[in-house]
């Protein structure tokens, strides 16, 4: 049987390495990274756990876990029984688990270049403009939006 986990909350990483120039690309890094079960960057990683069973972290490499049992409406510390299968033996309580997630090791190729595509297709969207074009008779209005400012302009046919 397998202990369920209930949340987790990831901080954030100290930082990402740039992809491109002049773009804000955390954005992408964290929906890259959210199809990943794997970490390069180091980040604080906290789950909630309900037991009975054997618990492994869903995200790795993982350091040293420390394990609080929620007793008597609070946290308080709880040394779990390592796992044959690399994780903790948790009874039927509700855990909390935090650890530091990632390694400090070379990003992939694949991963980085997963996140320059999203970055660039991201830019391409965000200095694109859409234009609708409505005439009514002898007028026509033609609407313009890009980067989230809206414009108007009325013309003659």
């Amino acid at each position: 049987m397998s202990a369920v986990t209930l949340r987790q909350e990831e901080g954030l990483p100290s930082g990402y390495p740039p992809v491109l120039e002049d773009v804000e690309d955390f954005w992408a890094w964290d929906r890259v990274e959210a199809w990943c079960d794997r970490r390069w960057i180091e980040r604080t990683v906290t789950w909630v756990v309900e037991g009975p069973g054997d618990w492994r972290p869903p995200l790795w490499p993982t350091g040293e876990l420390t394990v609080s049992i929620w007793q008597d409406g609070a946290w308080e510390p709880f040394t779990a029984e390592p796992s044959p299968l690399g994780g903790l033996v948790l009874d039927d309580d509700t855990y909390q688990i935090v650890a530091t997630v990632g390694d400090g090791s070379t990003i992939p190729f694949a991963v980085r270049q997963a996140v320059h595509r999203l970055a660039a297709y991201g830019k391409s969207q965000s200095s694109m403009g859409s234009a609708i074009r409505k005439e009514i008779g002898d007028v026509a209005i033609e609407t313009t939006a890009t980067a989230g400012a809206r414009a108007a302009r009325i013309c003659a046919v």
